[in-house]
């Protein structure tokens, strides 16, 4: 229960707009807001001050820490997430691990020398066995990933967020439409050239260092992004 407690609180602060040092309403005007218990509220004040997204400042309230990083990895749907929300069976394939040299594409995303040895994860998302999202992970040499379970943990900042920190870190994220290559076309199970959607995700922390590059490649015939916002009367003008 915390943890659908503590994204209804993150999409709370979203709404609201409250941004770094806004201090948020006491458990039981929070508990009334969202219509949850004040242990629900109280729990997962807890795990988002863990996380570094909220700070408790004793005997004076509970303020957040930074913005809260609207569909990043931990407190939004995952992809893992996004197919359980249509009723599929979700599974994770882990089809390599390994530690590869940077080229130097990476290697400038990443802030660091090329060739630098990094830790390199692919990731083949499905739903009801049908591929979905393919993600090539890339770990910078400063993160500690020999003793994590990848199969038990599809969440990779929740797994990492003890080395990423909260309070800071931010996530970058771009999108484009590419054809798929035959790698791609094989593994997704597409037309060869088929217009696929081809997305990166890069995560700074707190110490302005780049923990995580990933790059992703979704099936179109089974994957699709849909935003609902408002729209305020300044658009309309326009």
């Amino acid at each position: 229960m915390s943890r659908s407690s503590s994204a209804m609180i993150v999409r709370y602060l979203s709404d609201a707009e409250l941004g770094s040092g806004a201090k948020l309403p006491a458990e039981i005007d929070m508990a009334k807001e969202l219509g949850l218990s004040r242990n629900s509220i109280r729990e997962a004040y807890a795990t988002l001050t863990a996380q570094g997204v909220l700070i408790r400042k004793h005997g004076i309230g509970t303020f957040v820490a930074r913005p809260p990083i609207m569909n990043n990895l931990i407190n939004g749907p995952t992809f893992w997430g996004m197919v359980q929300m249509t009723g599929a069976d979700p599974s994770l394939r882990e089809l390599v691990r390994d530690r590869v040299a940077a080229n130097e594409e990476l290697a400038t995303q990443m802030d660091i020398p090329p060739k630098t040895e990094v830790v390199h994860l692919r990731w083949l998302f499905c739903a009801n066995d049908q591929p979905v999202v393919l993600i090539d992970h890339y770990l910078a040499p400063h993160i500690r990933s020999d003793n994590i379970d990848w199969q038990a943990s599809h969440n990779l900042l929740a797994a990492l967020a003890d080395q990423i920190g909260g309070e800071g870190a931010e996530l970058e994220t771009w999108n484009t439409a590419i054809n798929a290559t035959e790698e791609e076309a094989t593994i997704l199970n597409v037309a060869l050239g088929k217009a696929i959607l081809y997305g990166s995700v890069r995560v700074h922390d707190a110490r302005g260092r780049i923990p995580i590059v990933s790059r992703h490649w979704s099936n179109p015939k089974l994957f699709s992004i849909a935003h609902r916002l408002p729209i305020s009367a300044m658009q309309l003008s326009v």
